[in-house]
């Protein structure tokens, strides 16, 4: 391998990480907010969650990470949006639900982000700015391609498809049954 590919198949296992990592965190928030007009708590609770342990191994590890650095800040995040949302009575601060959606699309892929830099250091250094903004785009693609599935969720799947799911029914869904269950035809 010469000296070019060897500097670059790190940075192209990172960006193929990346890819995987943050579509498949970031595609059901994207969905739910086309498909319902909202990113469900759960997601919240997850990002919530995910940042607060990855904050509390940042503080008790030094050797994940030296110095308390903005990036480690950064997961406080979806705390400090737990705080305000117990501070003020439910559905009463509807820029909270805004807050709530912004601190969870913007939040799960840079918490991923975070993690990656934690597990595997070495290949983030190494990353080259054009695999990053390959995997900034490909990662955009896939949340406004989610957002647009679900903003035409009524074309695309029927009202059973998300009952037997697990999910409610989105508004303007479109009657029948599953239509996925090819097992049942």
């Amino acid at each position: 391998m010469d000296e070019t590919a060897a500097r670059t198949a790190p940075s192209l296992r990172l960006a193929g990480v990346g890819v995987v990592a943050f579509s498949s965190i970031a595609w059901w928030p994207a969905f739910t907010l086309g498909a319902w007009g909202t990113v469900f708590f759960p997601q919240l609770l997850s990002l919530w969650a995910v940042a607060t342990a990855a904050f509390v191994l940042v503080i008790v590890s030094g050797t994940v990470r030296r110095r308390l650095g903005w990036w480690s800040l950064a997961l406080l995040t979806p705390t400090l949006w737990l705080v305000l949302a117990i501070e003020l009575a439910p559905g009463s601060r509807p820029e909270m639900a805004w807050l709530g959606t912004l601190v969870t699309l913007v939040g799960a892929p840079a918490m991923a982000a975070i993690l990656i830099r934690f597990a595997a250091p070495d290949l983030a250094e190494d990353a080259t700015w054009r695999d990053r903004w390959a995997v900034i785009t490909a990662v955009g693609v896939v949340v406004v391609a989610a957002y647009g599935i679900g903003t035409a969720q009524e074309h695309i799947f029927t009202c059973g498809d998300f009952t037997i799911s697990g999910n409610s029914q989105p508004p303007g869904c479109t009657p029948g049954e599953p239509s996925l269950g090819i097992s049942r035809r």
